[in-house]
């Protein structure tokens, strides 16, 4: 299934938990997925408005889908809420981007009752990020 928007519309929010619902009869997962990295640049450079987008984007947006997502996994008893943020490709140990296949297997952990007992924490998945100083 597919809905296209913008992470920034609450309507949009609504709507893709709407469909889930009405789809596959409830709401066990979500992966909330979108980000941008915005203006780059000296802050003094920086627009107001490249700030905002990035800021609805990356917050709003997660906030958004939280909103809406919390009370149909409520309805099921149960679910998981995935987040997900990035960083750019040089800072990482491992000098590369993940794959999407990468980041995928994390999720699919985190969507599981592998993951059962674990909550509230942040899974690095960061090639090497958090032990990178160069």
């Amino acid at each position: 299934m597919a809905l296209a928007g913008d992470v920034k519309d609450e309507t949009l929010a609504k709507a893709l938990v709407e469909l889930a619902v009405r789809q596959f009869g409830g709401l066990d997962v979500a992966f909330n997925n979108a980000g941008a990295i915005g203006e780059m640049g000296a802050t003094p450079d920086l627009s107001l408005a490249g700030w905002r987008d990035t800021i609805e984007t990356n917050l709003t947006g997660a906030f958004l889908g939280a909103k809406y997502q919390i009370p149909a996994m409520l309805d099921r008893g149960a679910g998981s809420l995935i987040f997900t943020s990035t960083f750019v490709e040089s800072l990482h140990a491992l000098k590369r981007l993940a794959t999407p296949e990468e980041i995928a297997r994390s999720v699919v952990y985190l969507a599981s009752d592998a993951s059962s007992f674990t909550t509230g924490t942040a899974l690095l998945v960061d090639g090497g990020v958090s032990i990178n100083r160069t």
